[in-house]
């Protein structure tokens, strides 16, 4: 922890809404998951597909326009169709809550679904993007999107989760590393 608050990325004010004005960084939590998804599941969640970036612009933030995180949605948009619902990387550092809803809006368009799940869980430490994932398909498998916290912040443009799945769409899984690596998991509910 002390490598991160050297970086000036944990959180000052213990603000845990992503995309708010008054967020400051991340807060940190420990993760560890495990899950085993089969594109041609019958009883849960399929994975449809991986996809990855790397701006390796920026040991620990984004660069500007987020050129890495835009190119991946928009690969992942194209390959798969566009998704049912995005759960965001949403660290909660402040050029990441203007950078990544930027991004979202260029590559995905207005109206994008967001169900955020760093709010509930605080940032994994080498774990959340899968701890994150291992959530996201125990509600698919119920045909469901996780909830948003209440009074969550929804940046222009976006929304954030509504509680059914209506669409057998893809929901994507973003996560972006410290050093510029950005991952994209998309998922399915069954069949």
């Amino acid at each position: 922890l002390d490598s991160y608050a050297a970086t000036g990325i944990l959180s000052r004010n213990g603000v845990n809404d992503p995309y708010s004005p008054a967020t400051s960084g991340i807060l940190p939590a420990e993760a560890a998951a495990a899950i085993a998804l089969e594109p041609r599941a019958t009883d849960g969640p399929r994975m449809l597909g991986y996809l990855a970036t790397a701006d390796a612009a920026d040991p620990i933030g984004m660069p500007a326009g987020a050129p890495g995180v835009v190119a991946l949605l928009r690969q992942a948009r194209e390959k798969l169709g566009p998704p049912a619902a995005l759960c965001p990387h949403a660290s909660g550092t402040a050029s990441h809550a203007q950078l990544e809803p930027a991004a979202i809006l260029r590559s995905l368009g207005e109206g994008t679904v967001l169900c955020p799940l760093k709010p509930f869980t605080g940032h994994g430490i080498g774990g959340g993007g899968l701890l994150e994932t291992a959530l996201l398909a125990a509600f698919l498998r119920e045909r469901r999107l996780p909830p948003s916290l209440p009074g969550l912040t929804c940046p222009a443009g976006l929304t954030m989760t509504p509680a059914a799945l209506s669409s057998s769409a893809p929901v994507f899984k973003l996560a972006s590393a410290l050093g510029g690596k950005n991952s994209l998991i998309a998922l399915g509910p069954p069949p």
